[in-house]
């Protein structure tokens, strides 16, 4: 400190000299405290001459990242907070959009299955009512004109005045159509099951109207006689089997061209 009062120096060196050694003594104290990372107190900072000479002018801040409130650490942190928040969110807004798109292609499937196995149902209730109504109205329209030769071969024996032994021999044929009568009433029972009951309402007319066809040539095989009085009984039971028989037809085809099964 002895060079301070050289005597040779004026006063204008001598507040050179003392701001050159302050400027020395601030560069050295703050190498210290980037050193060290902690702030000495007032006393500690003039104790080291940090206000020494009228020269050291710049006042020392600490650094943003030492204030308090005002730390670029805490504003990092809170960027950092908002940058985190909003990855979530977004992520959030993902994983809805993914789940959203996920259950939509879900329902979507779902429902397509469901029309394709009613459609397939539907296929397949169509096709078994299409085999047992034709299997069944073709046994029909068969019995029918079966029943009707039968009628025409009574006429025939009538005319040519048969014996009892010639009425007896058309008995075999007589019984062959009951056996015929018997089987279409047990494949009835598919017409039913195949549905619907509308239809299974128009199946007992039909079968009843062969049927009294049937017991009126029975009847007259037996008699050994076709008159009259056999002819008109069996045009009434004809025409009524022919109109059950036609309604059930008629009915099975709107049942097997309509949308609804």
């Amino acid at each position: 400190m002895w060079r301070l009062f050289h005597p040779g120096w004026t006063l204008t060196t001598l507040y050179d000299q003392a701001g050159a050694v302050g400027r020395g003594l601030a560069e050295a104290g703050e190498s210290e405290l980037k050193a060290s990372r902690r702030w000495p107190s007032e006393s500690g900072l003039a104790s080291r001459g940090w206000r020494a000479g009228a020269a050291v002018t710049r006042k020392i801040k600490r650094p943003e990242s030492e204030v308090p409130g005002t730390s670029s650490t805490a504003n990092g942190k809170m960027w950092g907070m908002d940058q985190g928040l909003a990855a979530v969110l977004g992520g959030c807004v993902g994983v809805a959009g993914t789940l959203g798109t996920g259950v939509l292609a879900y329902l979507a499937a779902r429902h397509q299955v469901r029309d394709q196995g009613k459609a397939e149902r539907k296929r397949l209730v169509r096709s078994e009512r299409r085999e047992a109504y034709r299997g069944f109205l073709k046994e029909l329209s068969e019995l029918t004109r079966d029943l009707d030769l039968l009628m025409l071969t009574l006429v025939g024996l009538q005319l040519d005045g048969a014996t009892p032994e010639q009425w007896f021999e058309k008995m075999g044929a007589c019984m062959t159509l009951s056996n015929r009568l018997k089987a279409l009433k047990i494949t009835s029972n598919d017409i039913m099951l195949a549905g619907p009951a509308e239809i299974a309402l128009l199946v007992g007319p039909a079968i009843r109207g062969l049927d009294g066809e049937w017991g009126i040539l029975h009847q007259a095989v037996c008699a050994f006689k076709w008159e009259r009085e056999e002819q008109d009984q069996y045009e009434s039971s004809r025409q009524a089997a022919a109109e059950s028989i036609s309604a059930l037809g008629a009915r099975a085809s709107i049942i097997l061209n309509s949308e609804d099964i």
